[in-house]
């Protein structure tokens, strides 16, 4: 009877362990899902910041060059 009561406690305590262990993953969870989440934003701004400009200067690159040679075809 004796080793009943104490495996019942035991089973109870490792029960109680595993309910704390599950909500303390959970809260590891949430903070690496934050942390995902501006990383990931972090990604997109800079992105957005670098690649844009560039693509503008790119797409713009003909028109600026001809406008240029028409400035200084003048000062010759």
């Amino acid at each position: 009877m004796e080793t009943n009561t104490s495996l019942e406690g035991k089973i109870e305590a490792l029960a109680a362990a595993v309910k704390s262990q599950s909500e303390q993953l959970d809260r590891i969870q949430a903070g690496v899902d934050k942390a995902r989440r501006f990383f990931q934003w972090s990604f997109i701004v800079t992105v957005a910041t670098v690649l844009l400009p560039l693509v503008a200067i790119a797409l713009m690159w003909p028109f600026l060059t001809q406008m240029v040679s028409g400035f200084t075809a003048g000062l010759l």
